[in-house]
């Protein structure tokens, strides 16, 4: 049953992604303020689709540790899943993703992320991509975009050893703006690189905001401490048949 669901589910998935930016188009070349409706649409789209179709649906905790004024902030999340690149954008009111340049350069894909305003990494491009990275997330910050970035890089399996890259730590402290971090469970429901997607609730959990201006040297080990004791507590414990 699980098989036949996530059959059904990924064809229409992927074919409301395409009527999406079909319709979208003239979004193209309107201001960049107005692609954000079209994002977020998606983002609800698809997770009626979770719902209904594979019985994956979503429960959130810790609201009220977002931020209620609109400023830009940088949002640290645990990275488990395609889920959370589809959902997380819907709780903040301008969000831009830092995303792997590969996805930009995919035909037509990538203009939409161009005009959501998403930052592209070149994860070969060194000390001159962390540069370019640092003045488009000046330039988001400053006109209020919350930054979403995932710490670790790529997506990891549950209960694996996180590794997490000092990047943040650098954006964290040029930008010196707060961090909201995230913990979440969405790979025991869709694990990378796989087809079938399980039933059950995952959890998004917004923890207490990390201030500004804290030293180089404690900004990493208390953002993985508190995303990853947070996550490993939404998991069922290892030995569970």
């Amino acid at each position: 049953m699980i098989w036949l669901r996530s059959a059904i589910f990924h064809p229409l998935f992927w074919g409301f992604l395409i009527l999406c930016m079909i319709g979208g188009l003239p979004l193209l070349v309107l201001p960049k303020r107005h692609a954000v409706h079209l994002l977020k649409f998606w983002g609800h789209g698809s997770l009626f689709l979770f719902r209904w179709i594979c019985g994956t649906k979503l429960e959130v905790r810790g609201l009220e540790n977002i931020p209620q004024v609109k400023q830009g902030y940088l949002v640290a999340a645990k990275h488990q899943s395609m889920f959370e690149t589809i959902a997380l954008e819907l709780f903040f009111p301008k969000p831009i993703f830092i995303l792997k340049q590969q996805l930009i350069d995919i035909p037509l894909f990538g203009a939409f992320l161009k005009q959501f305003g998403m930052i592209a990494v070149d994860r070969e491009g060194g000390a001159s991509a962390l540069k370019h990275i640092t003045t488009k997330a000046q330039n988001a910050l400053n006109n209020g975009h919350q930054i979403i970035i995932f710490p670790e890089g790529t997506r990891t399996t549950p209960y694996v050893e996180p590794d997490y890259k000092s990047g943040i730590v650098h954006l964290y402290r040029q930008l010196n703006c707060p961090i909201v971090p995230v913990a979440l469970n969405s790979g025991l429901f869709w694990g990378r690189r796989k087809f079938c997607i399980h039933p059950g609730t995952v959890i998004f959990e917004f923890l207490p905001l990390i201030p500004a201006g804290l030293p180089k040297n404690e900004v990493l080990p208390r953002l993985q401490n508190v995303i990853e004791t947070h996550s490993t507590a939404l998991l069922p414990p290892r030995n569970t048949p």
